[in-house]
C-alpha cells in the first residue's frame, strides 16, 4: 500500500492510499503529443480520440466531437491515473487528452514525462497551472471544434477551478474530484475563483472523506454557491473513486452523474423555436441535455429591452443538471419584432407590450408537448416586467410547477396573492441596491404568501442580477433541480 508524503500536507485531502499498480497494468492512454507552456517547459499529453458510436449524439450524427481534458493527481501521471478512465470515455463519444502536469511522478505506476524531464522533485502544485492552459489551447487547435470539459484530480481539480474560471469562454463545465486546498496551493486555492465561476461545475469527493472537517465546511461553501458536491460510496481519493481496480467494487454510481453532467455540458441539443401568436413571430433557443428519458423544462423570460441571450449561462448550468430550457424573446424583444420593437423612447411604445401573457402561454405550451419534456416538471423564470405577465397566464391557462421572478417591479398585489393559492413553490429574487418601490413590493410578498426570498448584496436588476453575481446561475439551477425533482 502507497502513502503519499508530501500530499498529506493539503489540507482538503482525505484517505490517500491506493492499490499498487505495476508498470504492466497500464493501458494507453492515447498518441502522446507535445505541448509547450507559456515559460517554454514542454508538457507530454496524451489524445485519445472518441470511438465512432452511433445514436449517442456525439460522433454518430456530424456534430463536433467534446473533448474531456484529463488532470491527474500529485505524484502522478496522466497514463498512471487515466489508464482506465480515458478508454471508458472514449467509448462513450468523448475525445480525451490527459496531461502529464510537471507537479506529479509516478506513484500510480507509470512515468510522468514532464516531470522527468525536468528532474525536479519539489515542484510546487500551483506552478502546474501553465501545464493545464498550454493543454486547453492544443485541443482549441487540435481538437476538432467540439465543445470541451475539464476534469481534475485532487490537486489539480483545485487548479481546474482556476482553468474553468479564467477560460470560461473556453470550457464549457468543470467536474473536480476530491478538491484540494490548504498551503501548498495558498497561491491557486479554488475558492476566490469558484466564486467567479459561470459555467457548471460539479463536485466529487469520497464518502469516507467527509469525515474530515476540513471536507465538511469545503462541501458547506460549494453547495452554497449552487455547486453539486457528491458524496460517493466505495469511492477512493480524487478520480480513482472512477476506477474499479482501485475501489474492488462496480463504480456506476459514480460515473452515472459524470455522464449525466457531460451529456448537458459536453453535447447539448440546441434547435431554433418559432412560435406564431397574435401575429408575432416568436423566435426562441431550445437547449436540452442528450437523453433517453423525457426531462424537466424551464422557460426563461427576460426583461424589459432585453433578449433571451441573457440566459446563455442559466441554460448551460440547467442543462449540467439534465434539465431543458427554453429561452424566449417576447412580442417586441430581441429577434421577435413582427409588429415593432420595445425601445426608447418607451412610453411611445408601450403599446407592443400588452397580451404578452399570451407569448408565455404559448411557449409554456410547447414545452408541455415537447416530446424530450416531462410535461408534469416544467417550470418559469420571469426578469422585472415579464414577472407579471408570467402570473397572469399561470392564472389564465393554468400553473406549471415551480416559479422565479427575478426583480418583479411590475408584479401586482392580486399575482401576489395566488402564490399561495397555486400550491407550487416560488422563489422571488432582487438586490439590496434596487428602486426604492422594490422594499414594499418584497414586504407584500412576505406578509401575503409563503415564498422564498433571496435578497442579493449590492446591486443589479432582474437578468442584470446574473451579471453582478456570477454564481445566480448555478444557485437558480440548484433551485430549480430541487423544485423540479
Amino acid at each position: 500500500m502507497i502513502k503519499f508524503g508530501k500530499i498529506g500536507t493539503l489540507v482538503l485531502l482525505g484517505w490517500w492510499a491506493v492499490l499498487p499498480v505495476s508498470a504492466q497494468d497500464i493501458t494507453p492512454v492515447g498518441r502522446e503529443v507535445r505541448v509547450t507552456a507559456s515559460d517554454g517547459v514542454a508538457v507530454s499529453a496524451y489524445w485519445l480520440q472518441a470511438k465512432p458510436i452511433q445514436g449517442k449524439g456525439t460522433t454518430g450524427d456530424g456534430a463536433p466531437v467534446p473533448t474531456i481534458l484529463l488532470f491527474h493527481m500529485a505524484g502522478s501521471s496522466a497514463p498512471g491515473e487515466y489508464s482506465e478512465i480515458a478508454p471508458i470515455l472514449s467509448s462513450e463519444g468523448y475525445n480525451t487528452l490527459a496531461v502529464d502536469l510537471r507537479s506529479g511522478g509516478g506513484r500510480l505506476g507509470a512515468p510522468n514525462k514532464t516531470a522527468d524531464r525536468l528532474g525536479d522533485g519539489n515542484i510546487g502544485y500551483c506552478e502546474a497551472y501553465p501545464d493545464m492552459v498550454a493543454a486547453l489551447n492544443w485541443v482549441k487547435s487540435n481538437g476538432g471544434g467540439g465543445r470541451v470539459a475539464a476534469l481534475g484530480s485532487s490537486y489539480s481539480a483545485g487548479l481546474v477551478i482556476k482553468l474553468g474560471t479564467e477560460k470560461q469562454q473556453d470550457i464549457a463545465g468543470v467536474l473536480a474530484f476530491s478538491p484540494a486546498s490548504g498551503t501548498p496551493m495558498a497561491n491557486c486555492r479554488p475558492e476566490p475563483y469558484l466564486t467567479q465561476m459561470t459555467i457548471p461545475l460539479i463536485a466529487f469527493r469520497p464518502e469516507r472523506e467527509m469525515a474530515v472537517p476540513s471536507v465538511v465546511a469545503q462541501a458547506a461553501a460549494f453547495r452554497k454557491l449552487g455547486v453539486p458536491y457528491l458524496e460517493i460510496e466505495n469511492g477512493r481519493h480524487g478520480s480513482l473513486m472512477l476506477r474499479e481496480s482501485q475501489t474492488g467494487t462496480n463504480m456506476d454510481h459514480a460515473w452515472r452523474p459524470v455522464f449525466e453532467f457531460l451529456r448537458g455540458v459536453g453535447s447539448p441539443e440546441r434547435t431554433d423555436v418559432t412560435l406564431p401568436v397574435d401575429g408575432w413571430q416568436l423566435q426562441g433557443d431550445f437547449v436540452a441535455p442528450q437523453s433517453s428519458s423525457k426531462v424537466p423544462a424551464v422557460l426563461l423570460l427576460h426583461g424589459a429591452s432585453r433578449s433571451r441571450g441573457i440566459y446563455t449561462g442559466l441554460a448551460h448550468n440547467l442543462a449540467s443538471r439534465g434539465i431543458a430550457s427554453l429561452s424566449l424573446d417576447m412580442r417586441a424583444h430581441g429577434e421577435s419584432l413582427t409588429k415593432g420593437k420595445f425601445q426608447p423612447p418607451y412610453a411611445e411604445h408601450r403599446h407592443l407590450l400588452p397580451g404578452t401573457e399570451a407569448d408565455v402561454a404559448a411557449a409554456t405550451a410547447y414545452l408541455v408537448r415537447h416530446p424530450k419534456v416531462d410535461p408534469d416538471r416544467i417550470a418559469v423564470v420571469s426578469a422585472s416586467y415579464s414577472g407579471e405577465f408570467m402570473a397572469l397566464a399561470a392564472r389564465q391557462s393554468g400553473y406549471v410547477q415551480a416559479y422565479v421572478s427575478l426583480s418583479p417591479g411590475s408584479i401586482s398585489d392580486q399575482s401576489i396573492g395566488t402564490v399561495d393559492p397555486s400550491g407550487v413553490p416560488w422563489l422571488f429574487v432582487r438586490a439590496v441596491e434596487e428602486r426604492p418601490f422594490f422594499d414594499d413590493i418584497f414586504a407584500a410578498v412576505e406578509e401575503k404568501s409563503d415564498a422564498e426570498i433571496m435578497i442579493l448584496p449590492g446591486k443589479g436588476h432582474a437578468d442584470r442580477l446574473l451579471v453582478q453575481h456570477p454564481r445566480l446561475a448555478a444557485q437558480l439551477a440548484q433551485w430549480l433541480d430541487d423544485a423540479l425533482n
